[in-house]
């Protein structure tokens, strides 16, 4: 017992001494401020010269501070009409939430729709709309939550929104003020998929039915007896023509036109190339090439060879399919659709290997890749009237390696003397700085910007970044 106590007597008197051995060595408190000493906070005399030379550094750095972009773009989609979806995080947020607005061509963001109803990035602008469809979790039973869909103006205001009946509701393809709606119900007694035609004003086309064998649906297949939900396809094709294709054992192309309110159906093997445009779109029907109007009446043109086709823009582009080792095609022209001849290529071998979004009329204007008796690559451009717009440029093409672009806008990615280059259609050629050439073939412009496929950013057509901030 008195061991125990004189070890208590000893910690306190460690205690003790630890605490004046602390005192004894804290600094002594600063004296008080002479207030005629000059201060080194700005005054607010702002003609004093009471600053220190530290102060223009400071405001230096806190200029650079501000200067720092504190938006960055997670997602984004293409230019059309002069806006982009995006989707953001904003580092002056605290949540750390993305947001989604829309970005303009000067750089700025802004969200001129309802933004608690907006929780994904839309659809491109088409005559002035972009719809918004929130999630497929409903018809995955991934949720109980309905999804739904909402179509905007470009003032952000909601001209249309899905039904709020307990279903599920989709825009699946659309354009020109006209979308093809998927209403799926799913319940402990049904389990179907609907389908209807809405304007961007809301007024129902067709209420959303079930697309029957043989049935009054203006999609319906017929002569089909059954047809599973995967075996059908929809597309809009332009123009305001809408397709079902429906991939079973007898395959069948089923065309809708919601002006004129008339079906078609194609019931053979048979081929479309692109969309409709200049109120016609290529089909192969039997082995004929044929162009089928939006009226549907079908027209017979007669071409050199029909083995591969590619149109665009009311003009077609024909050539054989027999690629050699250089994947390079011949017999290639371009063809109007009355049947006339465009520009007759077939002096030339054409790369088509690596290259196959050429040849298609874009904005007046297509572009090829010929290959040169010196073996080497050249790129071209034709305008309508069938002539080359500038002397072919040779670039650089290497087997696995994307080194061609799309062209769209006037302008297409390449690669020249082994730096990624820029071309447009008079032959005016820009070389961007800090870009890989090994995604040559994902610069596509829209609208005069490129999405880089490597940094969450927009490129503008001289290379340079779009600066994004939030618009006040």
């Amino acid at each position: 017992m008195k061991r125990k106590q004189r070890y208590i007597r000893i910690l306190c008197m460690i205690f003790v001494l630890s605490l004046l051995l602390s005192a004894c060595s804290k600094p002594p408190a600063p004296a008080e401020r002479d207030t005629d000493e000059p201060s080194t906070v700005a005054e607010s005399n702002s003609g004093s010269n009471s600053t220190t030379e530290e102060q223009p550094q400071d405001i230096a750095a806190d200029a650079d501070a501000a200067s720092e972009p504190n938006i960055t773009l997670s997602f984004r989609n293409i230019f059309s009409e002069g806006i982009a979806w995006a989707g953001y995080y904003d580092s002056n947020d605290n949540t750390g939430n993305r947001h989604f607005g829309w970005l303009h061509p000067d750089g700025s963001i802004d969200h001129p729709f309802p933004i608690d109803r907006v929780s994904n990035c839309g659809s491109e602008f088409s005559d002035g709309y972009s719809y918004v469809t929130t999630g497929d979790g409903f018809i995955r039973h991934a949720t109980n939550i309905p999804d739904s869909f909402i179509i905007l103006d470009k003032t952000g205001a909601i001209t249309a929104e899905s039904p709020d009946d307990g279903s599920s509701y989709e825009i699946l393809c659309g354009g020109n003020g006209v979308y093809l709606v998927k209403q799926s119900i799913r319940s402990m007694t049904e389990s179907d998929d609907r389908y209807g035609l809405i304007t961007a004003d809301g007024d129902w086309l067709y209420e959303c039915a079930i697309c029957e064998p043989d049935g009054p649906h203006p999609l319906s297949p017929s002569g089909i007896s059954c047809y599973a939900p995967e075996d059908v396809q929809f597309s809009y094709l332009g123009e305001n023509i809408f397709l079902a294709k429906y991939d079973t054992l007898y395959p069948q192309f089923v065309f809708y036109n919601c002006t004129t309110n008339q079906t078609y159906r194609l019931t053979s093997d048979n081929q479309i190339y692109g969309n409709f445009s200049m109120g016609h779109i290529p089909v192969k029907i039997d082995g004929t090439l044929c162009v089928l109007s939006t009226e549907f009446e079908l027209q017979p043109i007669a071409v050199d060879t029909s083995e591969l086709v590619i149109y665009s823009d009311g003009i077609i582009f024909t050539s054989n399919d027999d690629w050699g080792s250089d994947g390079c095609v011949t017999e290639g022209k371009f063809y109007r659709l009355d049947g006339s001849v465009l520009a007759n290529l077939s002096e030339y071998e054409l790369r088509y290997r690596d290259a196959f979004e050429l040849y298609r009329f874009v904005g007046g204007y297509a572009a090829i890749i010929i290959h040169g008796a010196d073996n080497n690559y050249y790129l071209a451009i034709l305008d309508k009237s069938g002539a080359f717009t500038f002397d072919p440029i040779k670039i650089d093409l290497a087997f696995n390696y994307d080194y061609i672009g799309t062209f769209s806008s006037g302008l297409i990615s390449c690669v020249i003397d082994g730096q990624l280059a820029f071309v447009d259609t008079n032959g005016n050629i820009t070389y961007p700085s800090g870009l890989d050439k090994d995604y040559t073939d994902s610069y596509v412009f829209h609208d005069g910007f490129a999405l880089d496929v490597l940094n969450p950013c927009f490129l503008r057509e001289d290379g340079t970044v779009l600066e994004v901030y939030l618009k006040e």
